[in-house]
C-alpha cells in the first residue's frame, strides 16, 4: 500500500505538504508567534522536519528546540545538523 514505507510501517512522510504547512503557520502566528519566541518539537523526524522548516521560513534566527522521540528522528537531526 502507499500508506506504508519501506520497512512495511505507516509513513508519516506524506505530513509533509505545502497545506499542512500552511495551517501550522497560520495557527502559530494567530497565537502570536513572535522572533522571541522559541519552537519546540516533540515528535519523530517528520516533526522535527516540519518544525525547522517553519521555524527558518518564519523567522531567520528563532530559537527551535528539537525534542526527539524515535531513534531515525535523533539520527536525523544529528546527521542533518539541526
Amino acid at each position: 500500500s502507499s500508506l506504508l514505507d519501506a520497512t512495511g510501517d505507516p509513513s508519516t512522510e506524506k505530513a509533509k505538504t505545502l497545506d499542512n504547512f500552511r495551517k501550522l503557520t497560520d495557527h502559530i502566528l494567530k497565537n502570536g508567534i513572535t522572533k522571541n519566541s522559541c519552537i519546540i518539537s516533540l515528535g519523530g523526524g517528520v516533526i522535527n522536519n516540519m518544525c525547522g522548516f517553519i521555524a527558518s521560513s518564519l523567522y531567520r534566527g528563532i530559537s527551535l528546540v528539537h525534542i526527539t522521540t524515535t531513534c531515525m528522528g535523533m539520527v536525523d537531526a544529528a546527521i542533518d545538523f539541526k
